[in-house]
């Protein structure tokens, strides 16, 4: 099997394991053989001309990755059957992720092995968006470098920035209500540290903890560093 956070080309998984097609046929967002699923995920899509085509795979957390599948498949499909029920088939599901296609000098760029995963939830056809999860966890310094990547690589429309301030701005509300409580009850900078911090992330972490989910503020500090 593939070790974890080591990086393949796709030639490379087809030798590992054992595919039976011609080497080098490799070049969809997945590929399998008889006990194996491979899925690849691309970050940077400005080598695909079509915008239909430049899907949103996606970290939800440390461990649950959106993969959007082939625009034919479906729920009842035969492989959208495939990968709901892999596990009834005996078939292990690998996911992998690289920045960019290409390097300098347009050779391909390997890709890394996230991990072996199972199918969590699915939704839409044509094409399915399907949630992973993966067996083990991602480590912290891989999440920052794919969130980090995803920033600088996104354009956010104008309805996505006034989004993003209004949450800054609420944050900063917040936080300075908690401050203002610290100052009226006499609490040193620390307490006020701790008060303001409290009031301002606190009730999202709740709520991601009551919901099973990683807390957001864990995965994203931003509002901490607010």
């Amino acid at each position: 099997l593939p070790i974890s956070h080591k990086e393949y080309k796709r030639i490379d998984l087809q030798i590992l394991l054992d595919s039976k097609v011609p080497k080098g046929t490799w070049r969809a967002g997945y590929a399998n053989t008889e006990k194996d699923i491979c899925l690849f995920i691309t970050n940077d899509k400005s080598h695909i001309m079509q915008e239909n085509l430049k899907y949103d795979n996606s970290l939800h957390s440390d461990e649950i990755i959106q993969w959007i599948s082939q625009p034919k498949t479906y729920h009842s499909s035969s492989v959208g059957q495939m990968f709901i029920k892999h596990r009834e088939k005996n078939m292990k599901v690998h996911i992998f992720a690289r920045k960019y296609a290409f390097m300098n000098g347009n050779k391909t760029n390997p890709f890394i092995y996230l991990g072996q995963a199972d199918y969590y939830r699915s939704f839409g056809d044509k094409p399915m968006t399907i949630l992973w999860k993966l067996r083990r966890k991602l480590p912290q310094e891989l999440i920052q470098e794919y969130i980090n990547y995803e920033k600088r690589g996104k354009m956010y429309s104008e309805f996505e920035v006034f989004l993003i301030v209004c949450n800054y701005l609420g944050t900063i509300a917040f936080a300075a209500s908690g401050a203002l409580k610290g100052i009226k009850y006499k609490l040193d900078i620390f307490g006020m540290t701790l008060l303001a911090t409290m009031t301002a992330c606190g009730g999202g972490i709740i709520r991601d903890i009551l919901l099973n989910e990683v807390p957001a503020t864990l995965i994203n500090p931003e509002g901490l560093y607010i």
